[in-house]
């Protein structure tokens, strides 16, 4: 009992710690975004990619490469997707 009233009066409420300081921050929020990044496009994980042996192809589903380019810049509408070469774009 005497403990609970200790920590009422030492600590206030949300600043429990263990000797580790957990906190919620933009750099923190890339860090995970880039995390979940990796592993959408990590083989070991049924991410976004697939793979067609015949033709040596790796296959990504459009939606999900427009989800990945909504996650880094949420700001982006759901558009067409066409990929092509960095030479074309430079082109542009």
């Amino acid at each position: 009992m005497f403990w609970k009233k200790w920590f009422k009066k030492k600590r206030p409420a949300g600043s429990l710690t263990f000797g580790v300081k957990i906190t919620e921050c933009k750099k923190c929020d890339k860090f995970n975004k880039g995390t979940e990044l990796y592993n959408l496009f990590d083989w070991q994980y049924k991410g976004v990619m697939g793979y067609d042996k015949e033709a040596e192809e790796i296959l990504l589903a459009k939606e999900q490469l427009m989800r990945i380019i909504q996650m880094v810049n949420p700001a982006q509408l759901p558009r067409k997707i066409r990929l092509v070469s960095q030479e074309e774009i430079w082109k542009r």
